[in-house]
């Protein structure tokens, strides 16, 4: 009897216990929304993943709509809901709705694009482009419409709105969408920048730019190097003869500027051909350069193939003896070597280290 009552209660103890977990994680998740945590883990998110003013909206009903995103139910979001006449509540309830990803919920966040609110509407886009498979022509027709609806608006109050809508194109990833990200490569920097991101996006998905974006991307680098204009152009699997000339002429002033985006010059350079290896090897030697920036190089480099090896091996053999006499075992060097042997194209007649 002993035993057997052993065996009911595991079970029922461990069904206690799971319950009381899930419990628990309601009640903290629906803390951190009330008091508005953010994460921007997803590129193309709105920039406050909890709008400012959620706090006014009942804890009560951000718990309910945090369960309908934990089910993937976009049914838990009412209509009253989504034209209520508090923004917080309407921001909200876009947001539910944009974090389910459900089809059904496509028109509604169609809908919300056209809000005044300028959370609703950078929720409402991110909506729609995770959404945009299977309904492209609909969906950038929306986005487009409302950008131009925001554009007409003196000064850059809406350059937040059209961000969000700039990078929701980017996941539609359609001729149309990047025949408009192109275009707006020449709006204002805050804009422009988005739609460099979006055009990442769209080399990504489609492994392929229009020669037109192509040269519109490089000229952005030349105007602006500390621009992030060569995200799309890493995600390209090769460039013709006369984009590589220009990539690498606009890609070494891109590298003279110590900001965030010279990780993309470096990552683009891998598509620059055999020319492209004295820029990265000298990235790599340098002093000033963090050992982020070397792996980088270090991988772009092993990409170009045979004809960087011999000055992959020059510097791996340098940044080894550099790493045995400093004793940097433990350190971000040591990631560096094991980048360079992994990108060293082990070849027969390879010269030794």
């Amino acid at each position: 009897g002993r035993d057997q009552t052993a065996e009911n209660g595991e079970p029922r103890l461990l069904r206690e216990r799971v319950s009381l977990a899930l419990d628990l994680l309601f009640g903290v998740m629906c803390v951190l929304l009330t008091f508005g945590c953010h994460s921007a883990e997803n590129a193309g998110k709105p920039s406050a993943a909890q709008p400012p003013t959620a706090a006014k909206v009942e804890p009560a009903k951000l718990q309910s709509w945090l369960q309908a995103e934990l089910r993937r139910d976009p049914t838990g979001v009412a209509e009253d809901d989504l034209i209520a006449e508090d923004a917080a509540r309407r921001a909200a309830a876009v947001r539910t709705l944009a974090r389910i990803e459900d089809p059904r919920s496509f028109e509604a966040l169609s809908k919300a694009l056209a809000d005044e609110n300028a959370d609703v509407v950078s929720w409402a886009a991110f909506g729609v482009g995770k959404l945009c498979h299977g309904h492209e022509p609909e969906a950038v027709r929306r986005l487009v419409l409302r950008a131009a609806s925001l554009a007409v608006t003196p000064g850059n109050a809406n350059d937040p709105m059209l961000g969000a809508i700039a990078l929701a194109l980017g996941r539609c990833a359609s001729d149309e969408a990047e025949n408009t990200l192109r275009s707006w490569l020449k709006l204002r920097p805050v804009v422009a920048e988005s739609a460099m991101l979006g055009l990442g996006q769209v080399a990504r998905s489609r492994k392929r730019l229009d020669d037109a974006t192509v040269a519109a991307l490089l000229d952005a680098v030349a105007q602006t190097p500390e621009s992030s204009a060569l995200y799309a152009i890493e995600s390209l699997p090769a460039l013709g003869g006369p984009a590589r000339s220009r990539l690498l002429e606009v890609a070494n002033k891109a590298l003279e500027h110590s900001t965030a985006n010279r990780s993309f010059a470096l990552r683009a350079l891998a598509k620059g051909g055999a020319e492209a290896a004295p820029a990265l090897r000298h990235v790599i030697e340098a002093e000033a350069t963090t050992d982020a920036e070397r792996a980088d190089a270090a991988r772009a480099l092993g990409a170009l193939g045979s004809a960087a090896h011999a000055d992959l091996t020059a510097v791996l053999a340098a940044r080894a003896r550099k790493l045995i006499d400093e004793k940097a075992w433990l350190t971000s060097q040591h990631g560096v070597v094991l980048t360079l042997l992994e990108s060293l194209d082990s070849k027969p007649n390879a010269a030794p280290i």
